[in-house]
């Protein structure tokens, strides 16, 4: 359990409410500091009732007419107050908070805040809140996450009690220079005005400071660690890399096609990567079916030649035998061995794998987490690829790259999640880039539409056809169980209806919670052809490549990304059949429809990409916990891009003249970075 010894400390906090903060992840008196607002209520400006404009927030001073009323049903309340502004009569009302009637009596006078609405020719406040007149108040009082059994008020106190202890505030660690430079706030002012601001403008110093801190310091982890790797970390003994060369170049002339520009530069940029005395981390990043494998195969083909085992990972065993088939056809003819390397292989079968890697006549394993057991031991691991879709993280990297501590393989890192490049920098910090542009010439156009209940029958008779003429069919849905509460297409529903519906034909149904191996035979059911219709939440998005599918049915699409939209439509069409994607949704929501409508009419996954940050915000678009950055609190990604910029460029500016950080000036950026990413993001850097 985490110490909370020290919240304990503070007046007012019990054993019980220590408990309470821990659920909110604060564990501690520095987690105090660090429970930033997440909004301000402004009472600093007062106005005259008849200044408020209809249906905007405002603060006035009014005084109760008559004793409030109480209105009981079951456990239910309404309560009910005259107020007198003025010149003007405004009734108020509260829900399910009958105590307020003991505050709420004739003659007494209050400041309330709340949004005033005219109700013909009434005026009318729902549930606003109030303080007695006279009482002290901040201008702008700071609103918390809260907790069932905490109330604002104790978390005030208790951050107000923190601050106090001047000497637990977290040390100042930007250098002056860099403070100087952007006029930035010192920290200690920073925290005091970022819980109790003096007004805007000491609100909008404390905010700029902590969204520069919140950069600066994930920039500086990832770039230090990229830093360190240069300057201590060697990459595996590669021999004859000429003759490898050469080899590749042959392979590529035996292709069926010819790489695109794109291609052929990061297929240059890899093995440029891999020639190198230091480890290469490297990100491959390109649109739905814009070829990367083939990519990575050259990479593959070139370390092999040069003497070096390559490792590919892949999130399933389904997508690992994938993999392996795929890989198996490119390197037909070129005498490379490969294996396939899964959990759920005969023990007798895997110590074949396991003696092949250790004594170098495997040059290439694919396979699933498997490939991370202690007991998997390469001759000379040279080359290692994953792929970023199943959210592959820093912390996770490393893991696969500790075959001893001074030598690492070469990593490369596979995404079809479109990222922009300033967005990358934070990201992917400790990654060089690589970008495929387009799609290869050839690949078959993936139609989309949008359709509404109305249009079902018509939806089911496309699925008809599309089983008739042999090809297969995914039908998506955002739930697995229907909720009472949320009016979805649960996974389970769609299911059996389908099932009624084309009784001559399989269905089968895939979503999380089944078992691995359970998984792996819905899959295996529906690749081999048996399975027509595949019902699935979108467990399918991740890289399934299945030419027979052709057409994608997506049960309440509104409840989706762009982002995610595209990857999904992105497993129909990859054979030489056309594609259809189907979007199903009923919402008039003018922003939701707008994003179906985006999609339908663009196929470029970065335009995609960028509207979809643009119209939601990154949320968890780049699941940046799992690449082993903790949270931002206060940055928007996109919004925050000129940011970016800025910080990366001092970041670099300070490594390039002190890549050690042991400099005066710099000496605290270390504990800093350990501050904010804990001692497992802190044992990665140092």
């Amino acid at each position: 359990m985490p110490d909370v010894s020290g919240l304990r400390s503070l007046k007012g906090i019990s054993e019980r409410r220590a408990a309470l903060l821990q659920k909110l992840g604060v564990e501690s008196l520095t987690d105090l500091y660090f429970f930033y607002p997440r909004l301000y209520e402004d009472w600093s400006k007062i106005s005259e009732p008849e200044e408020l404009s209809d249906g905007e927030p405002g603060v006035f001073k009014a005084t109760v007419a008559r004793d409030a009323t109480v209105n009981r049903y079951g456990r239910k309340s309404t309560i009910r107050a005259q107020l007198k502004a003025g010149s003007l009569t405004i009734r108020a009302v509260w829900f399910n908070q009958p105590w307020l009637s003991e505050t709420l009596k004739a003659g007494t006078t209050f400041l309330f805040r709340g949004q005033i609405e005219k109700k013909g020719t009434q005026l009318q406040i729902m549930s606003p809140q109030f303080v007695k007149e006279g009482q002290d108040l901040p201008p702008l009082l700071p609103i918390y996450r809260m907790t069932a059994g905490l109330t604002q008020k104790i978390v005030r106190d208790a951050i107000s009690q923190a601050l106090n202890l001047g000497h637990l505030i977290p040390q100042e660690f930007l250098p002056k220079s860099l403070r100087l430079k952007h006029r930035m706030a010192e920290r200690r002012f920073a925290f005091q005005s970022i819980h109790f601001p003096a007004d805007k403008h000491a609100l909008s110093l404390s905010l700029n400071r902590f969204k520069y801190e919140e950069l600066f310091l994930a920039k500086l982890a990832l770039s230090v660690m990229a830093k360190r790797r240069e300057l201590d970390a060697l990459a595996p003994t590669l021999k004859n890399t000429d003759e490898a060369r050469e080899a590749l170049a042959a392979w590529l002339s035996t292709l069926p096609y010819t790489l695109t520009s794109t291609q052929k530069r990061s297929l240059d940029e890899i093995v440029g990567g891999i020639s190198k005395p230091t480890p290469m981390h490297r990100l491959l990043q390109g649109d739905v079916g814009s070829g990367k494998t083939v990519v990575a195969a050259g990479g593959i083909l070139f370390a092999a030649k040069a003497s070096g085992q390559s490792a590919f990972l892949a999130p399933t065993a389904v997508l690992a035998r994938q993999h392996y088939e795929t890989l198996q056809r490119l390197f037909d003819g070129t005498g490379l061995t490969l294996a396939l390397l899964t959990g759920q292989m005969p023990a007798a079968k895997r110590r074949a794998v396991l003696e092949g890697l250790s004594d170098g006549s495997i040059d290439v394993a694919v396979g699933t987490h498997a490939l991370l057991e202690p007991d998997v031991q390469f001759k000379n691991l040279a080359f290692a690829i994953t792929d970023e879709q199943h959210r592959f993280g820093v912390l996770q990297r490393q893991r696969l790259l500790k075959e001893d501590e001074k030598r690492r393989p070469h990593l490369l890192v596979m995404s079809a999640t479109p990222i922009p490049r300033t967005l990358a920098l934070i990201v992917y910090g400790d990654l060089d880039v690589s970008v495929i542009e387009g799609v290869p010439p050839g690949r078959p156009e993936i139609k989309t539409y949008t359709a509404r209940s109305a249009d079902r029958q018509r939806v089911e008779g496309i699925i008809e056809k599309t089983a008739a003429r042999g090809e297969q069919i995914y039908v998506v849905c955002p739930l697995i169980e229907q909720s009472a509460a949320i009016d979805l297409q649960a996974v389970t529903d769609v299911y059996m209806h389908l099932k009624t519906r084309f009784p001559n034909l399989e269905v089968g149904l895939l979503h999380g919670s089944l078992k691995a191996k359970e998984k792996d035979q819905v899959m295996e059911r529906f690749i081999s052809g048996k399975t027509a219709i595949l019902v699935s939440t979108t467990v399918i998005e991740v890289g399934i490549d299945h030419p027979n599918a052709t057409l994608m049915v997506i049960e309440n699409a509104e409840r989706f990304g762009l982002a995610q939209l595209h990857q999904l439509r992105g497993r129909v069409g990859r054979g030489h059949l056309p594609g259809l994607c189907i979007l199903m949704s009923d919402t008039n929501v003018q922003a939701s429809r707008k994003r179906l409508v985006t999609l339908c009419k663009n196929r470029d996954g970065f335009r995609l990409a960028e509207a979809d940050l643009e119209q939601r915000g990154p949320g968890d678009f780049f699941g940046t916990r799992q690449h082993g950055l903790p949270e931002f609190r206060l940055v928007n990604l996109y919004e925050e891009k000129h940011l970016i910029d800025e910080v990366a460029e001092d970041v670099e500016a300070i490594l390039a003249a002190d890549p050690l950080l042991s400099g005066p000036e710099h000496r605290l950026l270390l504990p800093a970075i350990g501050e904010r990413f804990g001692e497992q993001f802190m044992n990665l850097v140092l």
